[in-house]
Formats: structure tokens, C-alpha cells, sequence
């Protein structure tokens, strides 16, 4: 642990993770965290994550715990002690709020709805952490998660994402701190079942992190880990966030945006 930095991690794990908890769970704190972010956590598979984390030095815990067996939730590990905010969100399993006391800044995990059969309320839910997260900025925040949304740089064909408009706009809030690095490269997090299995080329980013711009210059890295997607521990790429000092009294004027 870095006490001049803070590293995030954040990974889809699959529908549980059970069967592959160890080589994933292997991988991801390699990266040496000091918060692990995951989603698609089961009930029944939560507790065996959380007594592997806690074996490997993780304190500090939070489940949103879904009313049923398949039903998949999220859960963070942390070593920071952190406070759980209660909001309303659209979908209770979908959203964590979480925030550091000490260094004044909140993490927002999120998990957002695919298109599928209901795509207003994958609208609905881009609605709703926009309007939450504009009641932060400006402000230390940061929102990473499996977001099942981009915008046209971040699929490999024409057909656009369901709520990809909602995407754009969250880009006036926020700032992707992957493309703050990476401007327009194309790099695939996700790819489809059929995709997978006849080795096609391309796919989708769907797995980002968003800052306040006050945080966003605060970004040390930002960068994906595809080994456990292409190593089949899950379908999605880890992604790591490292921030540097984030000292609210060391903030420069011209880091404050009331836009």
C-alpha cells in the first residue's frame, strides 16, 4: 500500500465468481488495491468472497445484499475505513455509495442495466446517478463500474448502445479517465458469448471510471487488466484506478469547476 497513492480495482466477476474465486481473486490483488469493487456478487457466493478478502488484509466491508439467490449485488473490500452513504437509487443492487471521512472524497459503484427487453430503465438509471452525481460537483468524487454503456468510440460496430445519448451527457459532469489517457484508442472490455467463442474481432468498453474534475487531475493511471477476461475467470476486463494525493487543502483554484 502506496501511502502517497490509491489504487481501485473493479471487476464483473460472473454470476458469483465462486467456481473461479481464487485465480481471479489471485489476479486482481496483485494489483496491489486498497479497494476491490466487485459486481454480480450472489448471496450465496458473498461470504466466501468476503472471507477471502479478509485473508488477504481487507478490513472493511459492504454488501447490498440482494432479497434473493439470484439476484447479483455488489460488494467492496476495502483497507480505508470507509462510511456507507444511503441513497435512493433506482436499483438498490445496482449502486454503493461509499465515503472517505479522512480524505474527503466518495466512491460510487455502480452496476447499470443492459438494454435488453426494458430499455427505460437503463435510461431511467443514467437519469438518476446523473442528477445524484451533479449534487457532488464540484467535488472529490468517483464513479466506476460495470456501466454496460459507451459511446461510439467504445463499440465495434454502428449499432449505437441503449442510453448511449445519457452516456455523452454524464461526459459533461464527469471525466472518463480512461480516455483522459488514452484519448481515442479503442480497447474492448467485454465481448459477446458468440464473439467469444468464433475468436471474432472487436467488441465493447463497457467498464469505465469517471471523475470529478477536480479528482480526474489527481489520476495517476487508469488502465484495464484483460488477462482475467482472456483467461476465462470472468467475461469482463478488471479495471484499476490509481489516484495520487488527494489533500482537499492542496487543491489549486483553477481545479474547481462550478459549471
Amino acid at each position: 500500500m502506496d501511502p502517497n497513492s490509491l489504487t481501485i480495482v473493479c471487476c464483473n466477476v460472473l454470476a458469483g465468481g465462486a467456481s473461479r474465486l481464487e485465480p481471479l481473486l489471485a489476479r486482481l490483488v496483485s494489483h496491489d488495491p486498497d479497494v476491490v469493487c466487485l459486481s454480480e456478487i450472489l448471496r450465496m457466493s458473498a461470504e466466501r468472497w468476503r472471507e477471502a478478502l479478509r485473508g488477504r488484509g481487507y478490513a472493511h466491508f459492504w454488501y447490498n445484499a440482494p432479497i434473493d439467490n439470484r439476484t447479483k449485488g455488489l460488494l467492496v473490500a476495502s483497507r480505508l475505513e470507509l462510511d456507507q452513504v444511503e441513497d435512493e437509487p433506482v436499483s438498490r443492487d445496482r449502486w454503493m455509495h461509499l465515503i472517505d471521512q479522512r480524505r474527503n472524497w466518495h466512491l460510487l459503484f455502480a452496476h447499470v442495466w443492459t438494454g435488453g427487453p426494458r430499455p427505460e430503465r437503463k435510461v431511467e438509471q443514467w437519469q438518476w446517478i446523473h442528477e445524484r452525481v451533479r449534487a457532488l460537483d464540484p467535488g472529490w468524487w468517483l464513479l466506476m463500474g460495470d456501466l454496460n454503456t459507451g459511446d461510439h468510440r467504445d463499440r465495434h460496430d454502428r449499432t449505437q448502445f441503449t442510453a448511449e445519448e445519457q452516456f455523452e451527457r454524464f461526459g459533461t459532469v464527469g471525466v472518463d479517465l480512461w480516455r483522459q489517457r488514452h484519448g481515442d484508442a479503442k480497447e474492448w472490455t467485454w465481448l459477446s458469448p458468440a464473439a467469444r467463442r468464433r475468436a471474432l474481432p472487436g467488441g465493447f468498453r463497457l467498464d469505465h471510471a469517471f471523475a470529478s474534475r477536480v479528482l480526474a487531475r489527481r489520476c495517476l493511471d487508469c488502465r484495464y487488466d484483460h488477462s482475467v477476461r482472456t483467461n476465462g475467470l470472468t467475461d469482463h476486463s478488471a479495471l484499476i484506478v490509481v489516484l495520487g494525493d488527494n489533500d482537499p487543502d492542496k487543491i489549486d483554484p483553477e481545479d474547481i469547476c462550478t459549471d
